[in-house]
């Protein structure tokens, strides 16, 4: 479980630092939020949408569901074309305990 931990507090950092360099703050004092549609559409779209994905997993293996699902609705927002993220909403939120002994 440690493991899965560690690896939602580094996806988090990664995601923060990739969008403050994609989205430099137009004040000091501002934090970044960029839309999934300018995730979307930016320059590092791939790479959102695989740190949005590792998170998504780390959190559902954690049976932190809620934000599993979240993260998983950006990562299809980043990449609509791609119905592999239904699948996992799908089953995340009609089967959690199916899928938490694939981990």
């Amino acid at each position: 479980m440690a493991k899965y931990e560690a690896a939602i507090l580094d996806s988090t950092k990664s995601l923060e630092l990739l969008e403050i360099l994609s989205f430099p703050p137009t004040s000091p004092n501002a934090s970044p939020s960029a839309s999934p549609a300018e995730l979307r559409n930016s320059n590092q779209s791939s790479l959102f949408l695989k740190l949005y994905l590792r998170r998504a997993d780390c959190y559902a293996k954690t049976d932190k569901w809620e934000e599993a699902v979240r993260d998983y609705r950006v990562a299809s927002e980043i990449n609509p074309e791609d119905s592999s993220m239904f699948f996992f909403l799908f089953f995340h939120f009609f089967f959690p305990p199916f899928l938490g002994g694939f981990g």
